[in-house]
């Protein structure tokens, strides 16, 4: 039998739906590359740290009410990720554990551009190639 062409299509569909990769529970979970990261079942929470802009070590970002380290929830949003952030700037986030500490291997990098005029963020979340 010859598929018509509304059996292609519906063929075609059902190839797409099955090849479509599930939306990332993780949103900050990113490489420096922009490549999804694949995220422990032990964590947590992402440690904040600021990128030099040149060469150097990355800084941690403390928060100014608790004068802890900016942790934030494993699955949050990019938009509570930047409403944590005081400037512009790029961040690495490390994949930390229930007892704060860091997990190997499991590490975001994200950028965050504020716009002058309402201290929104003007970029999309994704990683930028250094």
């Amino acid at each position: 039998m010859i598929p018509t062409d509304e059996n292609a299509t519906t063929e075609t569909a059902a190839n797409a739906s099955a090849n479509a990769t599930p939306p990332n529970p993780y949103p900050l979970a990113s490489d420096a590359n922009g490549e999804p990261l694949t995220v422990p079942s032990n964590a947590v929470a992402w440690r904040v740290r600021k990128l030099a802009r040149k060469a150097g070590r990355p800084k941690l970002i403390f928060d100014p009410e608790t004068g802890r380290p900016i942790e934030v929830p494993i699955n949050a949003s990019f938009q509570d990720f930047v409403d944590c952030l005081s400037e512009s700037g790029r961040y690495r986030l490390e994949a930390i554990d229930a007892l704060g500490r860091a997990i190997p291997g499991c590490v975001g990098v994200t950028e965050v551009v504020f716009d002058d005029d309402d201290r929104g963020p003007a970029s999309s979340g994704k990683a930028e190639t250094p």
